[in-house]
């Protein structure tokens, strides 16, 4: 699951046994004012940029959008400092 905002990304989910109403619960949990808006145009488009292609050569950067304590926050920024090296 991939949640955007005008603000940069703010929920990347890996979810095998949940339902679509169980993962919309769990994300409108986190955000309480946010409204959710399925978009399936926009997610393709949007997780195209955080799993590019072996071909692409450039990525454009991420914007996060993230709530957590502060050293969650600074593992995030670590993490958008240093892209994956190596084959995925």
């Amino acid at each position: 699951m991939i949640a955007n905002t005008q603000r940069g990304f703010c929920a990347l989910k890996f979810v095998r046994d949940n339902t679509k109403e169980e993962l919309c619960l769990w994300l409108q949990h986190q955000w309480p004012k946010a409204v959710l808006r399925l978009d399936n145009s926009a997610i393709h488009k949007v997780s195209q940029s955080v799993f590019p292609f072996k071909n692409q050569l450039t990525r454009a950067p991420l914007h996060l959008y993230i709530k957590g304590t502060n050293f969650q926050i600074k593992v995030w920024e670590a993490a958008k400092r240093n892209p994956i090296r190596g084959k995925i």
